[in-house]
């Protein structure tokens, strides 16, 4: 395939958002919304019984607008 190392994103198992800031309608990265969207991901996910995990809660690499299966 050309790769050396596959991203979780290739294979269907992450993908990555943003925050819609509420003031002015458009696409936002501040952490503040970022994170308000991740809990709302990984709440949904609870709820249905599905384990994801948030980079934004990553040690080494913090990634706020990613979410992926926990594999």
């Amino acid at each position: 395939d050309g790769y050396n190392i596959r991203s979780n994103h290739q294979d269907g198992n992450a993908l990555d958002f943003y925050a819609l800031d509420p003031e002015t309608g458009k696409a936002s990265w501040d952490d503040g919304l970022m994170a308000q969207v991740a809990a709302a991901f990984l709440q949904a996910a609870i709820d249905a019984g599905y384990d994801v995990e948030w980079g934004g809660l990553w040690e080494s690499l913090v990634d706020m607008p990613h979410i992926q299966w926990r594999l």
